[in-house]
């Protein structure tokens, strides 16, 4: 059976999936026509500081010169919308290469960027936001990180569930298959892709900007600061070897299971080697980059206290000292940790955090969240078949027991 066939076999079993399909309304209502005031919200929502594409020009040219060319911009963006065609120019992206220290040695030492033009963001922003209206009706409830409202830790639990004691003999064997998921990292197919638009009900219209967005594309590499030559893209690369960027396991979370973690803070660490950061800028780079990394491993598991001890070292050595070594801590963590009402600097004490994001997840299940899919897996296999019928909280009074856990 030829690729192309089979492509084909797949896609008619696609279509004749149970999903939800947009009504005539829903459709309508994401291709309505694009008004200046439209265009310009979208063009002040855009940070200012990305790097400019091929043309040169940035966002904050465009935002500091609205007044002179704002009409004319917004008419080139609103005529894409009413013939669905676009220049090949303005969909031209460079790819680059940045370091990340002063003099890098090695290929892990520089970060690929991509340079697209400005007016081609736009565009791709406003069908972005089309798509948010209608979100929520399209995706499974398995798929928590696209819903506002949802947490992607949800499937990280759930997960860890399903391999429950795959680490013990004395249970039947099992075994777990990860299926199909070069479709979301590895490959993009077109067909594919167009075939699923049309499966949720999306008009011809709204299909067609799609197409010529990602039919049109192309590249071209940035060498020693010149242009050489131009490619159509399509992203590879490899499964990944872990679950949302978080290690599966099927036992308690181990010391060694969060290295990975303490490699990147250090990694992002030294990587600021080569920039003079204030004390002040330490501080802000500690709240914004390295805390987002620990929030996101807490809200999936009870971290070990070593693994704790260990990020607090890192952090406040970068607190103080910076990249060098010639300064010590002036005070306690705890009194970093605290407020700054309080006289501190703010910073979250990961510790107490762990535990307010796990105590958060109890409490999806003593509500029933059932908006959850892996509170809702809790309440029908762990604790449905252990408690029998479980009642709502309303139901129970404000002072009484709920459930007993064994988890969490």
């Amino acid at each position: 059976m030829n690729v192309k066939l089979a492509a084909g076999l797949f896609i008619s079993k696609l279509l004749s999936l149970n999903r939800h399909i947009l009504t005539d309304d829903e459709a309508r209502a994401i291709i309505r026509p694009v008004t200046i005031d439209e265009v310009k919200t979208t063009f002040f929502d855009i940070e200012e500081d990305k790097a400019p594409g091929p043309d040169g020009f940035s966002l904050g040219f465009f935002k500091a010169a609205w007044p002179v060319v704002g009409e004319e911009v917004s008419n080139a963006i609103r005529d894409f919308f009413k013939t669905g065609r676009l220049l090949k120019q303005l969909n031209a992206t460079l790819l680059t290469l940045i370091p990340k220290v002063r003099n890098p040695q090695s290929v892990a030492e520089f970060r690929p960027i991509s340079c697209c033009n400005v007016i081609y963001k736009v565009i791709t922003k406003i069908l972005v936001s089309r798509i948010r209206e209608i979100l929520d009706l399209l995706i499974s409830p398995s798929q928590n990180a696209f819903v506002p409202g949802q947490l992607i830790s949800d499937n990280v639990l759930l997960t860890q569930e399903l391999f429950s004691g795959y680490n013990q003999c004395r249970l039947p064997p099992r075994c777990a298959l990860k299926v199909d998921l070069r479709k979301a990292y590895d490959t993009v197919e077109w067909d594919f892709l167009f075939a699923t638009l049309r499966m949720f009900g999306f008009l011809a219209v709204f299909i067609g900007w799609i197409e010529e967005c990602v039919t049109s594309a192309h590249y071209s590499v940035v060498v020693n600061g010149g242009v050489h030559g131009f490619f159509a893209g399509a992203r590879e690369g490899h499964l990944p070897i872990r679950y949302l960027g978080l290690p599966l396991i099927s036992a308690r979370l181990s010391v060694a299971d969060c290295h990975s973690l303490l490699q990147k803070i250090d990694s992002r660490i030294k990587g600021w080697e080569g920039v003079q950061l204030s004390f002040a800028g330490r501080v802000q780079l500690i709240k914004s980059v390295l805390t987002s990394f620990e929030v996101y491993w807490a809200m999936a598991f009870i971290l070990p206290k070593g693994i704790i001890k260990e990020m607090i070292k890192l952090l406040r050595t970068f607190l103080w000292k910076g990249t060098s070594s010639s300064r010590y801590p002036k005070v306690a963590w705890e009194a970093v940790c605290r407020s700054i009402e309080e006289g501190g600097l703010g910073i979250k004490d990961i510790l107490a955090l762990n535990r307010a994001l796990m105590s958060k997840h109890l409490w999806t299940v003593i509500k029933q969240d059932r908006t959850s899919i892996w509170v809702d897996w809790i309440i029908q296999v762990r604790l449905r078949a252990r408690f029998g019928q479980l009642r709502k909280t309303k139901e129970l009074g404000a002072g009484g027991k709920c459930y007993h856990f064994d988890t969490l």
